[in-house]
């Protein structure tokens, strides 16, 4: 009967709970270490609830409004205020263990019990931040670094990695860890300033470090300049002023040697750069930059060949001359000494020949090549150069001219002005034999004029030969071709009884026989002077014809 009236009370008393006790609280709270913590609480109850305070465990208990009920644990004897007609407390002198998650509870009669947290986070101020490096030497490719950022004093919420100014974010080859930054595998990229910057709500702290990192070297890339050669790496020309230069990734620096060839002597010029002045044939090969790193104990070589070339003397010379009797032309191109040799070659013959420095070619046919160019080119490593020549068949102007003498004697000069490069063989013949220098009978130094003195026409007009032996050709600019000018007609002069006569004659070329008789007029003297075709089965040679006819 007791057991069934005790349940029915509670249920009673139970169904009487219908509303909980409102908490308020301020917080998270933060101080430092050493200041009051203020845990401020309010609270809505019907009646005077009972308090209890824990940090983790409870530390604190009472009555509202009665002192007497109010218990403190040792943890917090002579460290806490209490004001027992409010929920409030006051831990002071705060301690970096009191640093935690503070849990109050309210309970009264008639209601809901209640409870709230409260943060309390104790800092301790920083002081003297500092980023420590491993002090033994770190080098390319050591598999891991630790770099550490402590200080003498201080409690943080936020810690960050610098590098040059940069934040580090964490990855695969940079791992942020608490206050530790782990570099794994590492390059020389790594090298730069560290910084590490901490932070709380009262203050922050910041420091930085150097990290060095040795590297290198690595192989050296060797370069080639020249003060006048445009590819110094291909080649450079005798007497220019070549420099070599070595450079290498390194650290510390590289130091530098010199070595000719592949020899292993290092007792050579120990500077980057290597210049060599006026630069000679006998410097050409092998050189050798020799890069080492005394921190690493590294030494790499790098080769590389200076080639140099001599041009050869002055330009191209080009020639031809007539041989075997006028049947071929002989071209002749020289462009002496330089190295390596120029090679000759003629572009416009039959042949396709090539030669060092002098090529000599001879050409059979050569009426085949009138007017037309003939090329010597002359290629050397340094520059290509050109001689040009053009063969051409020999123009010819006959004239003549009368001198009157004493007792009625006069001497005649019939004058054969050819064009032709090389130069004609010119030969004069009468009655089918060659004139030669005898009695009345001259010539000029070239054959080209042919003198009669004491001129009788009874005994000295006969039938007269030009004989021209010459295949023909004309050396010409190496900037373009020129051509002679057009046939016309040619004038000359005979004076005979002190009158003036003129004489209108046609151009001629040698070679090649008349289509019909050419006649030079003299209109003062009514003489004619007649080229006449040869007659079947004769030599190929024009034939010079004159006649007489008295003034009338």
């Amino acid at each position: 009967m007791v057991r069934r009236w005790t349940l029915t009370l509670c249920l009673i008393l139970l169904a009487a709970v219908t509303e909980s006790i409102v908490i308020e609280v301020v917080g998270p709270q933060a101080v430092v270490v050493g200041d009051d913590a203020d845990l401020r609480v309010t609270y809505a109850s019907s009646a005077k609830p009972h308090v209890m305070w824990a940090l983790g465990d409870l530390f604190a208990s009472w009555d509202i409004g009665d002192n007497s009920s109010l218990q403190i644990s040792e943890t917090f004897q002579q460290r806490l205020e209490v004001n027992t007609s409010t929920a409030s407390i006051v831990i002071l002198g705060t301690r970096l263990a009191d640093s935690g998650t503070y849990t109050i509870s309210l309970s009264a009669l008639g209601e809901r019990p209640s409870s709230h947290n409260i943060s309390l986070t104790v800092y301790e101020l920083i002081t003297n931040v500092k980023v420590t490096v491993p002090t033994a030497d770190i080098k390319e490719g050591d598999p891991t670094l630790t770099l550490t950022c402590t200080m003498t004093t201080g409690t943080w919420d936020a810690l960050a990695w610098f590098k040059d100014g940069e934040r580090i974010s964490s990855n695969s080859h940079r791992l942020l860890v608490k206050n530790e930054l782990i570099l794994r595998n590492v390059v020389r990229g790594d090298a730069g300033t560290y910084s590490c910057d901490v932070q709380n709500p009262f203050n922050n702290g910041t420091a930085q470090e150097s990290l060095q990192v040795y590297y290198g070297p690595d192989v050296p890339v060797v370069t080639i300049n020249s003060s006048s050669d445009p590819s110094p790496e291909r080649y450079v020309l005798v007497n220019s002023t070549v420099t070599l230069r070595c450079r290498s990734e390194s650290e510390p620096p590289a130091r530098y040697l010199w070595s000719v060839g592949e020899s292993e002597d290092t007792s050579v010029p120990d500077h980057s750069v290597l210049t060599l002045t006026h630069v000679q044939l006998d410097q050409a090969g092998t050189y050798s930059c020799i890069a080492s790193n005394a921190k690493l104990s590294r030494i790499v070589r790098k080769t590389t060949s200076v080639t140099v070339y001599e041009l050869p003397e002055g330009e191209p010379r080009c020639a031809m001359v007539s041989i075997d009797s006028g049947a071929k032309l002989r071209f002749s191109c020289k462009w002496p000494g330089g190295f390596p040799f120029a090679q000759i070659q003629w572009l416009g013959l039959s042949r396709n020949l090539t030669a060092p420095s002098h090529l000599v070619q001879d050409e059979g046919s050569p009426e085949g090549l009138h007017q037309t160019n003939v090329t010597c080119l002359c290629q050397h490593p340094a520059a290509t150069k050109i001689c040009l020549l053009q063969p051409e068949a020999p123009l010819v102007v006959p004239s003549w001219l009368v001198l009157k003498g004493t007792q009625g004697k006069a001497m005649v000069t019939l004058k054969c002005q050819v064009t032709s490069d090389p130069a004609a063989s010119i030969r004069w013949f009468r009655d089918r034999a060659q004139l030669a220098s005898s009695g009345n009978v001259g010539f000029s130094a070239n054959n080209s004029e042919l003198h009669v003195r004491d001129f009788s026409i009874r005994n000295d007009t006969r039938e007269l030969q030009l004989l021209l032996q010459e295949p023909a050709g004309r050396e010409q600019a190496h900037n373009g071709t020129h051509r002679p000018p057009p046939p016309r007609a040619v004038s000359a002069t005979t004076q005979w009884d002190s009158s003036l006569s003129v004489l209108e004659c046609p151009p001629l070329r040698c070679g090649h026989f008349l289509p019909h008789p050419i006649t030079c007029w003299d209109t003062a003297l009514r003489q004619p002077l007649q080229f006449l075709e040869h007659p079947a089965g004769g030599s190929d040679v024009p034939t010079l014809h004159h006649h007489h006819q008295a003034p009338g």
